[in-house]
């Protein structure tokens, strides 16, 4: 618990520093997501972890390891308040939006859901709610926020439509002629 308090810290001091610079990179949300579960390790002990990808979901810019980060951090705020036995659903997909394409990935969990008078200040630093577990600093949303920020994108929240809580990471999307390829 301790070298997660200290790595938000840590994120938080590089975004308001202007220190941090996205290396963006295409990625597969399929090679992004499974990493970032197991960063959350037993948080999701005894949830049902559910992922649906289409099969021809394109690869898209990004940071990979903020967005590692970025999804770790909504999982983790995903399973805390879950009831145990309840699922865990990560979405990706592409999708039009405000007159572009974009990546959206959405992590929704079966928790409480999002209470009204938290929602204004939900991804400001520091903010927390009355029940939430001892130990944070109210960080993570916040880092969500700046992760998805510095690499041209951002982050929503709101209820999910089967009970508890949504959040959503989008990113601009930008096809690409042909696969890129590694080898030279």
């Amino acid at each position: 618990r301790l070298d997660h308090l200290v790595a938000n810290l840590l994120n938080q001091t590089r975004l308001e520093s202007g220190g941090l610079k996205p290396q963006l990179d295409w990625c597969d949300v399929r090679d992004i997501i499974p990493p970032a579960r197991r960063v959350v390790g037993d948080a999701l002990a005894g949830r049902p972890f559910k992922m649906e990808i289409p099969g021809d979901l394109p690869l898209f810019l990004a940071d990979a390891p903020l967005m590692g980060q970025a999804i770790a951090n909504l999982l983790l705020n995903a399973a805390l308040p879950t009831p145990a036995g309840s699922p865990v659903l990560v979405t990706a997909r592409l999708e039009w939006a405000a007159g572009a394409q974009g990546i959206f990935i959405g992590v929704a969990d079966r928790g409480p859901g999002i209470p009204a008078e938290l929602r204004e200040g939900l991804f400001q630093k520091f903010s927390r709610g009355k029940g939430a577990r001892a130990g944070g600093l109210g960080l993570g949303l916040s880092i969500v926020r700046g992760f998805m920020l510095a690499q041209g994108g951002d982050v929503s929240a709101g209820d999910n439509p089967e009970g508890g809580a949504r959040f959503t990471v989008s990113l601009p999307y930008t096809s690409h002629a042909s696969v890129p390829n590694d080898e030279h």
